[in-house]
């Protein structure tokens, strides 16, 4: 009896530091296989994209500036490419990127698969243009609402500001358009070019654009991120690039 009681004792004092244990493992199973999923996502990225005619490049300061005009906030921000592919034409150059703000104790996301082009064709207006979230209800308009507002206090630390677009209601409805010269961006965002972007605020992939001299880059919403950096979403994302270069052109 006291021999059972014995190996019961040692179970019991046994079980704690093992469940410990198979906690650990299975914390370490779970990050293990976070890790090999998001390289295997990026190796097939990187397959995608060559066969497109991509190539793996270091970013040049040149393209480093175009970035810092559209994406820095003030000097003491710190931005690193994790990834960058380039694809050169005739019509101008495409690039496709990752980037980070090192400049927190957190590394915070940027652009993920975001795309750029590079154009002598373009002459653009400093403008984020981005498709309108769509809710119902009350609270869905709430919740819209307090998204636009965050978007329009970032906005205004950048210098810019919310253009009013109350004389075209169709693209008010759908469309929200920041400048930092509203005078520059109204006389070059017309209502017929507005209404080429429109697709912006499709709700299954609602998008966003940044514009600045001879560059734009087009991106998921944050809303996207499920389907962001996918291989269809990427095609889909090119293939809108195609479609704002034709717009702002």
């Amino acid at each position: 009896m006291q021999e059972s009681n014995s190996l019961m004792q040692l179970l019991g004092s046994l079980l704690g530091p093992l469940l410990v244990i198979l906690v650990v493992l299975a914390i370490l199973g779970l990050f293990g296989w976070i890790l090999w999923n998001a390289r295997r996502k990026q190796q097939a990225r990187e397959v995608l994209l060559s066969s497109l005619g991509f190539t793996r490049v270091q970013p040049s300061p040149e393209f480093s500036q175009r970035i810092d005009l559209l994406y820095r906030r003030n000097s003491s921000q710190r931005l690193k490419f994790t990834a960058l592919f380039e694809k050169r034409s005739s019509q101008g150059d495409t690039y496709v990127f990752d980037l980070i703000e090192t400049s927190g104790d957190d590394n915070t996301t940027i652009a993920n698969g975001s795309v750029a082009v590079i154009s002598a064709d373009l002459n653009l207006p400093r403008v984020h243009v981005s498709g309108r979230m769509a809710f119902e209800g009350k609270v869905g308009s709430w919740m819209a609402g307090a998204a636009e507002k965050v978007i329009g206090w970032a906005a205004a630390h950048m210098g810019m500001e919310r253009l009013n677009l109350d004389d075209m209601p169709e693209i008010t409805e759908r469309l929200m358009v920041i400048a930092a010269d509203p005078f520059a961006a109204r006389d070059f965002l017309t209502q017929e070019r507005l209404g080429h972007l429109l697709w912006l605020a499709d709700a299954n992939r609602l998008s966003e654009i940044d514009c600045g001299g001879d560059c734009f880059i087009v991106k998921r919403a944050a809303s996207q991120v499920r389907t962001s950096g996918t291989e269809s979403d990427l095609r889909s994302l090119l293939d809108d690039a195609r479609r704002a270069y034709t717009a702002l052109s």
